[in-house]
Order: C-alpha cells, then structure tokens, then sequence
C-alpha cells in the first residue's frame, strides 16, 4: 500500500514554490477587495467570532451573520497584526495552489489518456484554467470560495495514479476528509460531495471495494467536515434548534428561522429543460449566475467534456478501445457535481471549480473523439489556440477595489465622529448596501443589529426580527444607525444619467428604518465615519435615532 503522498510528488513540487511566491508578492499590491460580501460579512463575521459576540449582538450582518465564521476568524487575526498588503499576499499565495494542483491533475489524466506532450498539455490548462472570470473576481480577496474549488481538485489530484492503479483507500480518506473540511468551512462546498461520492463509485470496481471505499471515504468527509464545521453548528443549535440557522430551516423547522425560504434561489433555472442547457448558456451569459454580467466559455468547455467523456468512453468501446476507469470516474463526478450544483444554488462563485477544469476536460474529449484524427488536442496550434479562445472572449465581471496607501497600512480602518457617545449604545447596520464591517469599530456598544435589508435577503430572518424589535423597546440605551451612502456625483452620477437607480441616501434608509421599527432619525443629523473602504462617490454615515415608542423599563 503507498503513502499518501510519495517522495517524489513531494519534491516535485518544488519549482512551484517560486510560482507561489511570485502570484502572492502580485497579490500584495493589488487593490485591495472591498466587494459586497467582503463589506457585508467576511469581516464582520472574523471579528466578531473572535471576540465572542454571537450571543450579545442580533445578526449586525442580517443572514449571513450565521455562516461558519472559523476562516474569518484566521483572517481577522491576520488583519490585526499584519499590514493589509501581507494579509492579501498569505491569502495570494493559497490560491497560487490551484496551479500546481490543477498541473498535476492534468498531467496524471492526460498520461493515462495517452495525450502526447501531456506535460505541456497540462501546464496549458492549468494557467488558462487559473485565469478565469471567478478566481480574477476573487483574487486576493478576504472571499473564499476559492478554496471550496482548491479542495475538490485536489481531492481528484490525490485519487489519480499516472500508471492506472486505484488509489489506496489512505487517499480516499485523505481525499474525502479535504472536501469535508472545504463543506464544514462553507455550507455551498457541498456541491462537491456529490462528484467525489460518484468517482469513489466508478473508480472502484467490485462491489467490496466500492463498499470499503465508500465508508472510508464517508468517515473522512465527516471527520472533516466535524472539524472545520461542528462546533459552529453545534453553537447554533444550542442557540436556535437549527444547526445551519436560518438556512434550511424549511427542513429544521427552528422558530426563529424562516417558514418559507431555505435558500438563495434567484439564479436557479425555472424549468427542466433550462437546467439541462444552463452550464452552456451562462457561459455566454454570466448574469445568469451572477449579480454582475460577463462572459467565460470555460464553463461550457468543462460542461460539453463533462458530458462527452462518457458517451465517447462507450462509442470507444464498441471499438474496442479503452478509457482508462479513473478519467470515466473524474468525468462523471464532474457531471454530478456540476448537475448537484445547477438544481441546489446555480450562483457562479459556488461552482468555480468548473471554470479551472473545462480547458481539461476539453483537451480530454478531444482527445478521445474522432476530431484527434485531424488536429492533435495538445499540439501547439491546438493548445494554444484554444487558450487564445479562452483568454480573448473572456469578460471579466467588475469587482470593487480599494488601492493601498502604504505598504504599511492595515487592511481595514474604521474611524467614529467624536460628537456621539457609543458606549453602552444600540447600534443598527441599516440598508440594502453593506455596512457590518463597521461593526469592528463598535466593540464598546451593548449590542449591534441590522435594519433594513436587502428584499431578497428579507424572509430568511422575518421571524427574528421581532427579537429586534424587543431588543430596541425594552431598553433604554442611546440608538444609532450605520448607513451607506452614495452622493448624486461621479460614479453614481453616471448611473442616475442611465437611468439606474441602485444609489442609496441616508433620507431613504432612515424613513424606511421608521417603517420596520419604532425608531426615528433625522438624515442632517448624520456624521460621517472615516473607513479605508471610502470612495469619491461612496461613504458611511452614523445617525442617531430616537424610539417612536417609550422605552420600557429595564
């Protein structure tokens, strides 16, 4: 029985360090990600794990305050004791991984295919794999959907021998227990479960060994999953009878939880039919899958050789020519993890991994298809022709960027105006744009919530928020709201001329608070934070409230 990993895979890996160390030092002076999610929860969520507020605040980042925080909390550690530019080059360097380890996949699946020049082959498809529109958006960023995708990978990385043996069961463990921890750190990496129970299955023939492998493997993703994930969810069943509160609560039925929602199904395909074709058309349409447009024929590449692979493995055969078990195991995990994925969440940062493989499973199709016959998949004018496709009919989504000032300076920095006491204070995040991170500032309030939320978002906490409302009426505790604003000049100027109107003033977020809960404001009354995520066009604001209704006693 080998190792789990081998001597020589291990030295193997050896040049790619420099590769690591160059994308992280890259990552270090890119702007820094100041997106939705980021704003909204990634850090709010770090800091307030840390600093153990789960059960003195009421949701400051509304839903997304009860995802597993435990990856936030390592990079809200990170962001107080290292410069921003650092945190940004160790969070560069972990997606750098997703090269060598798609390399290796590659180089494994193409030698069993006998794919001439497979080496090449395969460091083609990894970099042109790597620079996608979903690891672009998300490069060093404080998101981590990226390590969901890096997880499954290499898992397939790990379960690939290049003679065509079937991996010990020690890798199957091992492969298993990397996708676990990957679901246990977030709840959508569970759309990978289903492509690496389905490889266990193909990739072990007998039904003893599919039995031995499939407990094995089972036993890993739960160990894994157990501990990156279990005692979040063994927190929130203790607070809320639902162990992933408020998702799913459809199946928990938690009273505070939503009767209705039990998730994020604005991208989901409305009939059959579309969820058989939906891969191939967001390729050519990523606002099928995503809040912003663009364009990325990777997915549709990886969809098209997901599902040839196998239609081409039977047509082979009748021919009497063999596909090797492991790539007809890689291909239909590939299929039910991205089928798992288009019924379950259909947003495209959850199936990113799709991206990073479609150049190889199209290499791999190709090379099993009779179009071999014509123009070999990984000669130079095949390879890099298609990485010429690849790169040119790409369009990037846009992602909001904020440059660093210095080498120096921290990632994030929230300044209060002085004319307001905070101390003791009740604090409401308010309005449809993200406003949690300025949570960090508020360490010394007695608690902090959320008001005002997105439409969408709106039904997953529907019967909390009475609980915020309690809160709010049964104290007697100074009340402000935390919103962000957008002034009618530069960038949003541009929006009100095209007639769009996703622009926000602190006028509309206080009259619509009025509505939700007995509170009152007055938008003059406003003044300004200072954070590091300011621009032109874009701040925050802190507006003390008054109560519509007489507070009751303490």
């Amino acid at each position: 029985m080998s190792s789990v990993f081998d001597r020589d895979q291990v030295r193997a890996w050896g040049p790619w360090l420099i590769w690591v160390i160059l994308f992280a030092l890259v990552s270090a002076v890119v702007p820094r990600d100041a997106s939705f999610d980021v704003a909204h929860y990634h850090l709010h969520n770090g800091w307030s794990a840390l600093n153990g507020r789960l059960k003195q605040d009421l949701a400051p980042a509304e839903m997304h305050s009860f995802l597993n925080p435990t990856y936030n909390l390592v990079v809200w550690w990170l962001i107080e004791r290292l410069p921003g530019p650092a945190v940004a080059a160790i969070l560069g360097a972990l997606q750098a991984l997703i090269v060598p380890v798609l390399y290796f996949l590659g180089r494994s699946l193409f030698r069993l295919s006998n794919v001439e020049n497979a080496e090449r082959a395969a460091l083609v498809c990894a970099f042109v794999g790597f620079v996608c529109v979903p690891v672009l958006a998300t490069m060093a960023s404080l998101r981590n959907d990226t390590l969901g995708a890096l997880a499954f990978c290499a898992a397939l990385m790990l379960l690939l021998r290049d003679e065509g043996k079937s991996a010990s069961l020690k890798r199957f463990a091992m492969a298993a227990f990397i996708v676990g921890l990957a679901a246990g750190m977030k709840l959508t990496n569970v759309v990978y479960v289903p492509g690496l129970a389905v490889f266990v299955l193909v990739a072990r023939p007998g039904f003893g060994p599919r039995i031995r492998g499939v407990l094995v493997s089972a036993a890993g993703g739960l160990i894994g999953m157990a501990l990156m994930g279990g005692w979040w969810m063994a927190l929130l069943y203790e607070a809320f009878a639902n162990p992933v509160f408020p998702l799913l609560n459809t199946v928990f039925d938690a009273p505070l939880g939503s009767d209705s929602v039990s998730r994020d199904v604005r991208y989901l395909p409305s009939n059959f039919l579309e969820a058989v074709a939906w891969p191939a058309l967001a390729a050519f349409d990523l606002s099928l899958i995503n809040e912003d447009d663009g364009r990325d024929l990777r997915l549709a590449a990886f969809y098209v050789g997901a599902l040839a692979l196998p239609a081409l493995a039977l047509v082979s055969a009748r021919h009497r020519a063999h596909v090797p078990r492991a790539v007809l195991a890689v291909s239909l995990a590939c299929v039910a993890f991205v089928l798992f994925w288009v019924l379950q969440f259909s947003i495209m940062r959850y199936a990113m991994a799709a991206f990073l493989l479609g150049p190889m499973l199209l290499v791999l199709a190709w090379q099993i298809s009779p179009l071999r016959k014509y123009v070999a998949p990984a000669g130079k004018p095949a390879l890099y022709g298609m990485a010429l496709i690849f790169i040119f009919t790409m369009k990037s989504e846009s992602v909001r960027r904020i440059p660093w000032s210095s080498a120096g300076e921290g990632y994030l920095s929230v300044e209060r105006p002085e004319q307001f006491s905070y101390e003791g204070a009740g604090v409401i995040m308010a309005g449809p744009f993200p406003v949690a991170f300025t949570a960090t500032a508020f360490s010394d309030a007695a608690w902090i919530t959320h008001g005002d939320v997105q439409p969408w978002s709106r039904p997953f906490l529907e019967n909390y928020r009475p609980e915020i409302r309690s809160r709010i009426s049964s104290s007697s505790v100074d009340l402000f709201a935390v919103i962000c604003v957008q002034d009618e000049t530069g960038e949003t100027a541009e929006k009100l001329a095209n007639g769009l109107t996703d622009i926000n003033t602190a006028g509309q977020t206080l009259a619509r608070l009025a509505g939700e809960y007995p509170v009152t404001g007055n938008a003059e009354n406003c003044a300004p934070l200072e954070t590091s995520f300011d621009t032109d066009s874009t701040h925050w604001v802190v507006c003390p409230l008054t109560r519509t209704v007489p507070a009751q006693a303490n």
